[in-house]
Formats: structure tokens, sequence, C-alpha cells
């Protein structure tokens, strides 16, 4: 690189300073930008990057998949018990009955819960398919299932009251759509019949006289039973739906 020599007045009248030869400052900061662009990462750096995200990645995600899991358990409750309420809150309004059947189901490979409400068109508790009318379309709740007191978590099982009763499976026959055509669907469900004046039972056709239970209790799980369950607790007299979990 050639230099030129650069002269300057001194700060002595009359003279001139003479600077010795040198590069330009901006030949020099061009220069040193282009050895940094030029030097980049080691393998060495690129390895220690590369083993670091992995280790926060190992740690991170187990807490992310619970955090789903659990957003998953609670959205399914939510809506379990908003079914529960609709039913109750129609049947006293139209002063009839109103069938809430839940089952365990799948729907393309995927495991859940399915639930559908039905009203009675006369206001008895006949369950002929002439007098049931859907009420809404069947809801489909992934991966949480329907399961047995017995297998909730300890620490669920204590907040269930000692006088509730398991909500059992039972064979129902209800109108259903498979988009096209309506056809009978016979099949086992944990199935409630909600009353005029809003209690809730498990006798598909109750009587005036028939007795309800104190409480109800609906168990559910997550289908890979990473987390503890957690329950849907429902007073026999009032209708009324607690959810019950840790």
């Amino acid at each position: 690189m050639a230099y030129k020599s650069v002269y300057q007045k001194s700060i002595l009248p009359g003279k001139m300073q003479y600077l010795s030869p040198g590069p330009f400052p901006s030949q020099l900061d061009a220069s040193r930008c282009a050895s940094s662009l030029r030097r980049g990462f080691t393998l060495v750096e690129l390895l220690a990057v590369i083993a670091v995200i992995v280790v926060l990645t190992s740690l991170t995600m187990p807490a992310m998949r619970t955090m789903l899991q659990s957003r998953g358990r609670a959205a399914a409750i939510a809506e379990l018990r908003g079914g529960l309420e609709l039913a109750r809150s129609r049947a006293m309004a139209e002063k009839s009955y109103v069938w809430l059947a839940i089952m365990n189901t799948t729907r393309q490979g995927r495991d859940g819960v399915s639930f559908s409400l039905f009203l009675s068109r006369d206001g008895t508790a006949s369950t002929a398919l002439t007098n049931v009318a859907p009420i809404v379309p069947p809801r489909f709740l992934p991966d949480v299932k329907i399961v047995p007191q017995t297998e909730l978590d300890e620490q669920t099982q204590a907040l269930i009251p000692s006088d509730a009763v398991g909500i059992v499976g039972q064979t129902v026959r209800f109108p259903a759509k498979n988009g096209v055509t309506d056809y009978e669907s016979t099949t086992e469900s944990y199935t409630l019949t909600l009353t005029p004046g809003g209690e809730v039972l498990m006798a598909l056709q109750p009587t005036p006289s028939t007795p309800y239970e104190p409480h109800l209790v609906l168990p559910l799980k997550l289908v890979n039973e990473s987390e503890p369950g957690a329950a849907l607790l429902l007073e026999g007299g009032s209708g009324h739906v607690k959810r019950l979990e840790l």
C-alpha cells in the first residue's frame, strides 16, 4: 500500500509540521472490519452453543408437556361442566326431562370423551326415540377418559365426599345423526337424567318417587395417565356441579 506524506500547519507561525506516512483512518477502519468478518465462529464454539441448546430443551420440554396436558384436562372438565349446567337449565326452563350421555370413544385414531344432550319432547321421562330430541350436536373432548373412582390418585379421592356414588355405564338408545340421515344409536354410556325440578339422577326413566343420590361423581383422567386425575361432583338434589382437582 502506498502512503502519502501529510503536512499540516504547526502551532508555531510560519512553520509546517510533518506527519509520518500511514494509512488514512477510513482505510484503517475498512481493514479492521474485513478482518472481523473473516474471523467467524470456530467449530468448538458452534458445538458449545448446540450443546447448551440441547440441554435447555431437555429441561424445558417436560414442563411444557405437563402444562399443555393440564390445559387440555382443564378445558375438557370445563366443557363437561358447561354441558351439565346447560342440561339442568334446559330441563328447568322447558319443565321437561333432559338426558346427558357421556362415553369414552375414539375419533380419527384419537381417544377421548364424547357427550350429547337430549330433551324430552312431551315433558315425560319416556326415552322412546320419537320422544327424544337432540339439543346440541355431539361434542368430542380429546385426550381424556372416564375412569372408575378407584383409579384416581389418593389426593383427588380425598376430595370426594364419602356419600358420593360413582356414575356407572348403562346401555341407552338415543337418536343420532351421521351427517346425512338419522339412525338409532345403542351404546353403553354414562347417562344422567335431569328432572324438571333440576335434580340429577342415574335412572333413565325416573318417576316422581325415584330417589336421588346426595352426590354423584364423574372421575376423569388424561389418556396417557401421566397427570393426576380430576372429578366432577354433582349434587343430586339441586344439580349443582363442582370441580374437584388438585
